[in-house]
């Protein structure tokens, strides 16, 4: 008989008996008197005996449980990681101390725990976008090239070290928080239109204080954004303006100065520096589709200003509106995919100043009066500037300016219906600004390129931004320049900042941060003029220094340099030769460019440049 061997007892040890359910606190017992939960949960380490977590088996690894931040999410927000984002993404309050919260942390959940004390002396203008899951440290300082960061030149004023303020605007806190937010969910950064409207005065805007209808569509907008009291351009003509508003650099540096001149017109034209970075390259660089409509011979492919656009569209011909049509055809074309930075350039307001009378009433804005000497060729108008005119003839030619101005506005407003109607204002930051301005026989003066006085150096600006950007609307008297405008809007736009150049983000002062001791330069081929708060002065090369204080003598009638220049014109020209040892190198050579073509050279003469 065959005796089978018992079975071997199991290594693994057994398990001891289940333990009775203990007791659990009130506060884990649901009014119905039902547990909290019928699964019992591990209990870990740090668990207190009053915890609601049952005991679990002693020969188990003991796990911390996840913890989450108490300020990681809003109350009873929903713990899913776009419902996360889409509360993080709602407006707040942020505290004058607080920096930017932090980037979005992996799996899509932002974090606003991440927000630190901001120290006193951290710059006005830091804000950036951030890379997700990692933290940017602050940028440091570097003095800009031609702005001076010292007090308002004034008796007794004397040189401060930059400076660098908190950033202490809320609403420009809550733009950048949103701009971070967006890329953990599906909002997409702003578009940006920037509309640069060729040879617009500011002071002939109602926003501006114009007593004349001439700009209701420009003055609605206005109303939705930031008006600027101060903005002034780097040039008197538009070649080099333009090429400082894509370059944040000043005609001095980037080599675009030379006006032309019908002797020289073939010898060639100046072009933009291929080794310059531009707007259009640095917001396609961000991830923007960048298209460009202009309507400018000193604007085309050839001469550099389509570097950086997908689209660049230089069209001749064509009227504001044209132009207009245009662009939002290529908005269509470009879709909702990307955000968008679009250049329009509109012509219209230049001269000849009659071109679209017959579209409006002709006693619109005064009467305007059949002299034939305001008919006559541009170039012979310049020849004639020794000329006197008669104080009805510089009525006859701001009736006619109006007109220009009245027209373009209508255009600009048909641009914002068609944002509208495509759902894309409530998204758009929209900038308006020009060039230059245009003599209006002030000086007897029927141009632009002379001397940097206001009426041809001033340029309006009006910035806009979308709703939900928390920017309050209103007016800022701290002086700006298109050279500034560039690092402004990819600062506003969430980009990273633009190093190297001479413009400085007043995104600041867009969010109502006033900065009173900014100074900035205006250029032209015959002299150079220092803008301050307080006031201008004016060095013409081979000339007599001029010198005016714009707070008491707006028109620039009283030259404070002569006899001799002392007080606030001496620190003014300290001031200017201070700025002079920022200066980069040129560019661009003299004589380099290109030729113009008979084309050019015939449009050039009708826009009265040669």
């Amino acid at each position: 008989m065959r005796i089978r061997r018992p079975r071997p007892l199991s290594r693994r040890r057994a398990r001891p008996p289940a333990r009775p359910p203990r007791a659990l606190p009130s506060s884990c017992v649901s009014k119905s008197g039902a547990r909290a939960s019928s699964r019992p949960r591990r209990r870990s380490r740090s668990s207190s005996p009053g915890s609601c977590a049952p005991a679990s088996s002693p020969r188990l690894p003991a796990r911390t449980p996840r913890r989450e931040s108490p300020s990681r999410h809003a109350p009873g927000a929903s713990s899913s990681p776009r419902a996360r984002c889409a509360a993080w993404r709602a407006p707040r309050r942020v505290a004058p101390s607080a920096s930017l919260p932090g980037a979005c942390g992996a799996g899509g959940a932002c974090d606003p725990s991440r927000a630190s004390a901001s120290p006193s002396n951290r710059s006005d203008f830091a804000v950036r976008s951030q890379t997700p899951g990692r933290r940017e440290a602050p940028e440091v300082y570097q003095p800009a090239r031609y702005h001076a960061a010292v007090t308002s030149p004034g008796p007794g004023a004397r040189r401060r070290a930059p400076r660098r303020s908190a950033l202490a605007a809320p609403a420009l806190l809550a733009f950048a928080a949103g701009l971070l937010a967006a890329g953990c969910g599906r909002a997409p950064r702003p578009d940006v239109v920037l509309v640069v409207v060729d040879t617009l005065r500011a002071d002939r805007m109602g926003a501006y204080g114009y007593p004349k209808p001439t700009s209701p569509a420009l003055d609605a907008v206005a109303r939705e954004g930031v008006v600027f009291r101060n903005a002034v351009s780097t040039s008197t003509w538009t070649k080099p303006a333009v090429a400082s508003l894509l370059t944040a650099l000043y005609p001095s540096e980037h080599g675009i100065v030379r006006q032309h001149r019908e002797g020289d017109a073939r010898l060639g034209a100046q072009v933009l520096a291929p080794a310059l970075a531009t707007l259009a390259e640095r917001f396609r660089d961000g991830g923007y589709a960048t298209l460009g409509v202009v309507h400018q011979p000193n604007l085309g492919e050839e001469l550099g200003f389509a570097r950086g656009f997908s689209v660049y569209r230089h069209l001749r011909e064509v009227d504001d509106f044209g132009l207009v049509e245009r662009l939002l055809g290529e908005l269509d074309a470009a879709g909702e995919r990307r955000p968008v930075f679009a250049y329009l350039h509109l012509l219209d307001v230049h001269w000849p100043y009659d071109e679209r009378l017959s579209d409006l009433p002709l006693d619109a804005f005064g009467p305007i009066a059949p002299d034939e000497r305001l008919h006559e060729d541009r170039a012979e108008v310049r020849k004639s500037r020794r000329r006197r005119f008669r104080g009805s003839d510089a009525g006859s030619v701001g009736a006619r300016y109006d007109h220009g101005v009245a027209w373009t506005d209508r255009a600009v407003g048909r641009l914002v219906d068609g944002l509208r109607a495509r759902g894309r204002w409530g998204r758009t930051l929209f900038v308006v600004t020009s060039d230059h301005g245009e003599g209006l026989l002030e000086r007897g003066h029927l141009e632009h390129t002379y001397a940097p006085y206001e009426e041809v150096a001033a340029v309006p600006l009006v910035v806009r931004a979308p709703p939900d950007a928390g920017i309050p609307p209103g007016e800022r008297r701290s002086v700006v320049s298109l050279v500034d405008l560039g690092p402004t809007l990819l600062e506003l736009a969430g980009l990273p900042a633009w190093k190297g150049v001479s413009g400085r983000s007043f995104a600041g002062v867009v969010a109502g941060r006033e900065d009173d001791r900014r100074a900035v330069l205006i250029e032209t081929e015959k002299s150079r003029a220092l803008r301050t708060a307080t006031g201008k002065l004016i060095v013409p090369h081979g000339g007599a220094l001029e010198f005016y204080d714009l707070a008491s003598d707006p028109r620039e009638e009283r030259n404070l340099a002569v006899p001799k220049c002392e007080g606030p014109c001496r620190e003014h020209l300290a001031l200017l030769r201070r700025l002079d040892q920022d200066l980069r190198a040129p560019a661009l050579a003299e004589g380099e460019g290109i030729r113009y073509t008979e084309e050019d050279l015939a449009e050039l003469r009708a826009l009265g440049y040669l």
